[in-house]
């Protein structure tokens, strides 16, 4: 699929959300810079988000992720999208991705 999205049919407030979930990430920095999202929790996280300082992109951003599973999301940085992107560049990105990146999700703000 193109494109893929999470539509709710109530105002967030509304929903029954559980509370306690838990979900963590994980970066490995190799050629192909991966960040591995997972729900430990009991119940559905929504709208789980990834930020970070560095440059660049996550493949998918925005997702949902149900009780116990686990996601892959590749991270794209905008020197390696260059042709001509400098190792130096590229180091200083993956090493700020593997220290700065962080989760969020719906039910950290309900």
């Amino acid at each position: 699929p193109l494109s893929k999205h999470i539509s709710l049919h109530m105002a967030p407030k509304d929903l029954d959300i559980v509370k306690g979930v838990n979900v963590t990430v994980s970066v490995s920095t190799t050629i192909e810079s991966t960040v591995v999202v997972s729900n430990q929790g009991a119940g559905a996280a929504l709208y789980v988000t990834l930020t970070t300082q560095a440059q660049g992109r996550f493949q998918e951003n925005c997702f949902l992720l149900q009780a116990g599973e686990e996601k892959d999301v590749y991270f794209v940085a905008a020197a390696q999208a260059n042709a001509g992107g400098q190792q130096q560049q590229l180091q200083q990105q993956l090493e700020l991705l593997e220290t700065t990146t962080r989760v969020e999700h719906l039910g950290m703000y309900i």
